[in-house]
């Protein structure tokens, strides 16, 4: 069950009968084989083992965030995000944002809303100093780090989980969704922080 919700998965298999035993084994070994392969993945995406990139899938995801972080696109978008009156992320502004909240957990929970995440993460781990500059060019002149690590200790007491968010954000929506569960949490949408 926990595999059939975090994705959904068809498979179509097309071929013309047989009547060889050699043809039959070889199409239940196929049939076989396919069907042990979804499962695998299946399982892989239920336990989050499906995260974890191969190197050769780091290698890729790492040469697309090179062309990325030297875009045009990025370049104009940190623009923008230095002009604003409040913090924003790359899908402001889109159709994507404007989604019912059960089709942003739909995405979360597909294979591509995982495929995304996954070069999130990566993003996260291999431009974090880049991304960390930024956010600082962002915010501006006025950037206190030791105001800003105050006030964010200050936050952090107030409930036994904290976590910031983007009001419309789906990983942030699917965040929410799980720690509904729990008592003691507090979300503090960013957009109303201004920079």
């Amino acid at each position: 069950d926990e595999a059939d919700d975090a994705t959904r998965m068809t498979w179509t298999v097309e071929y013309e009968p047989f009547d060889s035993d050699a043809a039959r084994q070889w199409t239940g070994f196929l049939t076989g084989f396919i069907v042990s392969r979804a499962a695998d993945e299946l399982a892989k995406i239920a336990s989050g083992a499906d995260q974890e990139p191969t190197p050769v899938e780091r290698w890729a995801i790492r040469r697309f965030l090179d062309w990325f972080r030297d875009s045009e696109l990025v370049k104009e978008q940190h623009a923008s995000h230095v002009a604003a009156p409040t913090v924003t992320h790359l899908l402001k502004g889109t159709p994507f944002v404007d989604a019912k909240d059960d089709q942003k957990l739909s995405f979360t929970a597909s294979y591509v809303g995982r495929l995304v995440a996954r070069i999130i993460k990566e993003e996260g781990e291999y431009l974090r100093e880049w991304k960390v500059d930024k956010i600082r060019e962002a915010v501006g002149p006025d950037y206190d780090a030791a105001l800003a690590a105050s006030d964010l200790a200050a936050e952090i007491q107030r409930a036994d989980v904290v976590f910031f968010s983007f009001i419309d954000c789906p990983w942030c929506v699917a965040a929410k969704e799980l720690l509904a569960a729990y008592d003691d949490v507090l979300e503090i949408p960013l957009e109303p922080l201004g920079q």
